[in-house]
This record gives C-alpha cells, structure tokens and sequence, in this order.
C-alpha cells in the first residue's frame, strides 16, 4: 500500500495531510519530511556535507526533477544531511526516489558528520550502484557491506525505504527498483541492528547522497508509522460513514 501511494498522483496530497494532521495529534519528536527537492536552492532542514581535507567543491543543483549530485569524481562524493539530529530516539519511516546513472548511492541514518574516502562514517544504510558491484552493492552494517547479489540499478526511479523501530534500534531497509515503464522490477530488503553503531540520540541524522548525476526527490519522513497507519484506517472509518449518511 505505501508503494502504491508513492507511485500514485494523489502521493504528495496524502503525505502533506496526514503529516499535518499527525503532528498535532501525536508527541513523537521525530521531524517530519515532505521535500520534492524541486526548487532552486538548497531546503530548510537539510545541510550539504562532504569530505574534508580531499580539495572537494560540492557540486550540488536543485532542479525540477530534484536534487542532482554533480561531482564527476568518485572520491568527491557529497551527501544531504537533515539538520534534526535525533531519529534514532523515535520511530518513524522515510522514503525516497532516486536515479542513479552511475556512481553509488548512499541514504540511511547515523552520523554522516564526515567522509572517509569516500564512505559517510558511522552509519547504516544502503550501498546501490546502476551495475553490480559485487561487495559495494548491498546494505551497510557498520563498517560490513553485505552484497545484493544481482542487483543492477538503472537510471530508473528506484524507491528507498527506511522503517526504524527505537525500541530495539532495528532497521528494515527496503529498495524497489523500478524499469523505463514503471514496473517493478525487484524487491530488495535487510533487517539491520542499530543498536551498536557509533551514533546516539545527539548525532542520529538521516542522510543521502553521492556524485556522478545522482537524482534524488520526494523524500518523506513520517513519525511513529504505528500513528499513520492508524491514521489511514480512521481516514477509511470516516469516509464509510460520510458515505452511510449520504444514502
């Protein structure tokens, strides 16, 4: 159902709604995220980081399909940081769609408070590539890669999923990779620990990006999904009952 939404033209309405209405119902301090990436400078909540000392210029545009990651070279990779830095506190889940022509692709949560060449440190996440890497293509557990095996991204629209549970620091990451028509190609998911990670309630960021044309927009984060799918089904009840009353 949530990839449905994603893919439907009725997607952003939805998220902008129940967001809205979710943070006046709920006390999850989690921020919250609608962001299409498709205006001209950089947005409210999120800074550019990138590795020190390597002579880098972050090349980064806004454009009306997203935000592009531009730098042509792979030790120069450049990453979007959200500013709220306390995700591992709370749950919630957060989407995004991303092409990715060539290099690696990088999103998921942790520190990413600097570049080892050319790796966000202190994180977990997803490491996907458009060809297959063999150990660079896969879900990043700390400091282990473990590979997806076949998985060749395209430049297709590929959608990425994080659903973090604070109480036992537990991520579910899930990739759907999509073709030219829109179909769904392949499902990729790993359950991670983040229980031993290196970042905490101070320096839990959410974090994506890379170099080489990567396009990244409609990234989403939804507190507490328990709230949200509550949410849906209180949606559901009312319009039952609109429509009883109206026969």
């Amino acid at each position: 159902m949530f990839n449905a939404f994603m893919k439907s033209g009725v997607w952003s309405f939805s998220v902008a709604t129940l967001v809205a209405f979710a943070a006046g119902v709920t006390h999850s301090e989690a921020q919250t995220y609608n962001e299409s990436f498709t205006g001209n400078s950089l947005p409210s909540g999120f800074s550019v980081v990138f590795a020190s000392g390597q002579g880098i210029t972050p090349s980064v545009s806004y454009t009306s399909n997203g935000v592009v990651f531009n730098n042509t070279n792979e030790a120069h990779r450049v990453f979007l940081r959200t500013d709220f830095n306390n995700y591992i506190a709370n749950d919630f889940t957060a989407s995004l769609v991303a092409e990715i022509p060539d290099n690696i692709f990088f999103f998921g949560i942790g520190k990413a408070a600097s570049i080892i060449y050319p790796e966000p440190t202190d994180v977990i996440g997803t490491r996907s590539h458009s060809v297959s890497w063999g150990q660079q293509n896969g879900f990043i557990d700390g400091t282990t890669t473990s590979s997806l095996g076949s998985a060749n991204f395209s430049d297709y629209a590929s959608q990425f999923v994080l659903q973090w549970t604070a109480s036992t620091r537990t991520a579910v990451f899930t990739i759907y990779d999509y073709n030219s028509s829109g179909g769904l190609v392949a499902t990729h998911s790993r359950t991670i620990d983040g229980s031993n990670n290196g970042f905490t309630a101070n320096n839990s960021y959410l974090y994506f990006g890379g170099a080489e044309g990567i396009t990244v927009r409609n990234f989403v984060v939804i507190p507490e999904p328990s709230t949200f799918a509550s949410l849906l089904a209180a949606a559901a009840l009312g319009l039952t009952v609109v429509r009883r009353r109206q026969r």
